[in-house]
């Protein structure tokens, strides 16, 4: 038999087996009927007793099989009777007594010896009291200690042993406060773990004991970690100790020990998004009993199974050059497509073959050749490339139903750019045929010379001798054009400083030579105190975010700022290099050991604590991130890596350092015993030793 409160429509008693439905209604000539036709609350007793919570009668007593019906209302001259007309909640707690929560008279407690209740002011000790007159919720948790649930007031714990109250309220300041002073909903779970459901704040969860109310914590579940709404109206738990709740937006059900979120919404089966407060109830069997504002749901959570089906995934669509009609797809997917070199857009649409909830299918896609990691598309279906450079390409979708179930294999579509026509292998053979023809062409030419050159020879001496030493002052002055020349591409020309080129060709050479020395020197030479070479590899972080926001120029302003930092933190021996963008290089001989770890903290904390002046009056503010690696890798060793293999190490230990930003992470050799706090070194190469500094 299920016990249905409407709100207007009086009570129903629903006969699941006969499929019959009886209606209590208020009578005003008869005592006995209920006294409200608005019910807000049911509780059914130990003893089989219905207590009906109504919005302006009170509370009825109603024994269903005898029909007998006892009102309990609200007498100001009398301490002992309801607190209050209007009832929220009712609630019976493990040692049978009944707590009836009023709108604006608190809690009453019946004393079914004396027929009659006691008020909330009268239950509490040593002074404490309510701060709120509306109570919404109760609960009872393993310590036979109560949670009350007020409006607008917070929660509340009555312990049983001191009779007294404690109030927890919401801090805006104090995360493990409670998330909303309104709570609607209370529930413990066979875990002896009190939910609670709030307006606006999501779940909470009790955590630590109400034997010591002071050290009584929250943590909070709510939309962003994936609930539809944050009004919890109802609180519910199954036997798998999965907690279900009504929200304003669906039921959700949420799994504790894992942290996962189901969502149900109309288009499950409810009876419409929005839930009422009050208005759930689990029964013997198990089965959960949730009501809205068009009826109720009633469900087993073992029966509700979620789809473990792999969705196939197929090709439904490709379109080239922003054509909106569909170009012919391939027979087999394996055969692939071929495109143009003048198809300079194309897209492609996809379907996942789950038919239970299509739009809450999820796909993500790569084109490998072009994306270095899948790109999550959403609920979307349709992926559009431009302007790809000629070369074969494979195009891999994934796809998951609405459960969360992938097809990790999903389709793998070949696609082929073909060159321009300038662009071919016979295209370059011409290239090469014309260009051998301009090479006879200018030799035979060039013995043409020769020969004129020849036959006036004898007249030319003279005028050679006279133009000797003109000739050797131009070539005088070419020399030192060839030196400026050979100078200006060395350095980079915004910063003056040195660049890539100069790297590869000057410190080259003292990379050589560090290998012939100790190519050259006997085996078990003793380590030295210092690094011959430490390539550091500097990034400015969110460089980008400043040039779109503040134009190139304040950024290469922003550049030549950097510039100066790392000229006056580097020793003056020290080589400092733009390496491209927003990258900075810098090479130090002779480094003592902890040298390089003080100079990557240095240079990375005199750029994260300052703020860069512009010209147009602009203050910014970056980060850098560093990775730094000594040469050799093994003290007393020659490596066999090049400079290429150095600065790529460096530059790998520089993006490690900018998965956290404003930070430098960097190798030393084996020798050095140099360590990081909180810092997991597993899964390193056992010849070096990895470290890093944290903001």
């Amino acid at each position: 038999t299920l016990w249905i409160g409407t709100f207007g429509e009086g009570l129903l008693r629903l006969d699941r087996r006969e499929a019959s439905v009886t209606r209590y209604r208020h009578d005003p000539s008869d005592p006995n009927s209920i006294s409200d036709d608005r019910v807000m609350a049911l509780m059914l007793d130990r003893d089989g007793i219905l207590w009906i919570g109504t919005m302006l009668g009170g509370v009825n007593r109603f024994d269903p099989s005898t029909g007998e019906n006892h009102r309990y209302t609200h007498d100001p001259e009398n301490a002992r009777s309801l607190g209050a007309n209007g009832v929220m909640s009712i609630f019976q707690d493990s040692r049978g007594a009944v707590w009836v929560g009023t709108f604006g008279g608190g809690f009453s407690v019946y004393d079914a010896t004396t027929d009659s209740f006691s008020g909330s002011a009268a239950i509490a000790a040593n002074g404490t009291a309510l701060s709120a007159s509306r109570i919404t919720s109760f609960t009872e948790d393993g310590h036979g200690n109560v949670f009350i649930g007020t409006d607008a007031g917070g929660l509340h714990l009555f312990d049983r042993d001191t009779r007294t109250l404690t109030q927890f309220l919401y801090d805006a300041d104090d995360p493990s406060s409670l998330s909303s002073d309104t709570i609607y909903s209370l529930h413990t779970d066979a875990s002896g773990t009190v939910w609670i459901g709030t307006n606006g704040g999501g779940l909470d969860r009790v955590t630590g004991s109400s034997r010591v109310p002071a050290r009584i914590q929250f943590s909070n579940l709510s939309q962003k970690d994936g609930l539809p709404n944050d009004v919890i109206y109802g609180i519910q738990t199954d036997d798998s100790g999965r907690v279900w709740l009504s929200t304003n937006y669906g039921i959700s059900q949420f799994n504790p020990a894992t942290g996962a979120v189901k969502n149900l919404h109309r288009k499950d089966g409810l009876q419409s998004e929005e839930f009422n407060f009050g208005a759930h109830h689990r029964s013997a069997t198990g089965e959960l009993y949730f009501g809205g504002i068009s009826g109720y749901n009633v469900f087993n959570p073992d029966n509700l199974k979620t789809s473990a089906l792999i969705p196939p995934v197929v090709l439904t669509g490709f379109f080239k050059s922003n054509d909106p009609t569909k170009s012919d797809l391939p027979e087999h997917l394996e055969d692939g497509i071929e495109i143009s070199y003048q198809d300079d857009n194309i897209s492609f649409e996809f379907a996942a073959l789950d038919f239970a909830a299509p739009e809450q299918n999820r796909y993500s896609y790569k084109l490998e050749g072009f994306d270095r990691e899948w790109i999550d598309l959403g609920h979307r279906r349709r992926v559009t490339y431009t302007d790809l450079d000629d070369g074969n390409y494979l195009l891999r979708v994934r796809a998951a139903n609405s459960d969360g179930i992938w097809n990790e294999t999903g389709i793998a579509l070949p696609l082929r750019v073909t060159p321009a026509p300038w662009d071919t292998w016979w295209a370059y053979l011409g290239y090469a045929a014309m260009l051998a023809q301009l090479a006879v062409f200018l030799w035979y030419g060039h013995l043409r010379k020769v020969r004129r050159e020849e036959e006036y020879s004898h007249r030319l001496e003279l005028e050679v001798r006279q133009r000797t030493v003109s000739l050797a002052k131009a070539n005088a002055e070419l020399k030192g054009l060839n030196k400026s020349l050979q100078e200006s591409s060395l350095s980079d020309p915004l910063t003056g400083l040195r660049n890539r080129r100069f790297v590869f060709e000057e410190v080259s050479r003292d990379l050589a030579a560090i290998s012939r020395k100790y190519s050259n020197e006997d085996d078990g030479i003793d380590a030295k105190d210092t690094s011959d070479l430490v390539f550091m590899m500097i990034d400015l972080d969110n460089f980008k975010p400043i040039n779109d926001t503040y134009g190139h120029a304040a950024g290469d302003e922003l550049l030549l700022c950097i510039r100066d930092v790392l000229l006056n933190t580097c020793r003056r021996s020290d080589f400092v290099i733009r390496w491209g963008g927003d990258e900075f290089v810098v090479i130090a001989k002779q480094a003592h050991r902890g040298e390089s770890e003080a100079l990557a903290e240095r240079i990375r904390r005199e750029i994260a604590e300052r703020s860069f002046s512009l010209q147009e009056g602009q203050i910014i503010r970056t980060t850098c991130s560093i990775g730094f690696v000594a040469y050799p890798l093994f003290r007393g060793q020659a490596d066999n890596g090049n400079l290429d293999e150095v600065i790529n190490l460096a530059d790998n230990l520089m993006y490690e350092a900018k998965r956290q930003r404003n930070a430098w992470v960097g190798m030393l050799g084996i020798n050095e015993a140099v360590t990081s706090k909180g810092f997991d070194c597993e899964g390193l190469e056992p010849s070096s030793i990895l470290f890093r500094s944290r903001r």
